[in-house]
């Protein structure tokens, strides 16, 4: 799903890992991930029976790993609190939308 985020998975936009998950919870979130889980994107209940989401995936190769394009430099395997934070928002605004995903 966060393949559509420009950058993304390795480059977040703003300074300073604060702002990174910021522009992650405000823009990504609410804009292109809500568009991507719109029910009304797929056809018949039948579809949306077999439809499934993976919000990240490979996150020590990425944004949560301590890599040139960590948020914070701090692998995820560390210290997961921040990525679970994210996949918890993640997974909450998909059950929002599509609860039997």
């Amino acid at each position: 799903m966060t393949d559509i985020y420009r950058g993304f998975s390795y480059e977040w936009p703003g300074p300073t890992p604060e702002q990174k998950l910021d522009d992650f919870t405000m823009c990504f979130l609410d804009t292109k991930i809500a568009v991507q889980i719109d029910p009304s994107s797929f056809s018949g209940a039948e579809l949306q029976d077999r439809v499934v989401f993976v919000p990240f995936n490979e996150p020590e190769a990425n944004m949560f790993g301590d890599g040139t394009w960590s948020y914070n430099k701090i692998s995820w395997g560390s210290n997961p609190t921040d990525y679970f934070r994210t996949w918890d928002q993640a997974f909450a605004l998909i059950q929002s939308k599509m609860p039997k995903a």
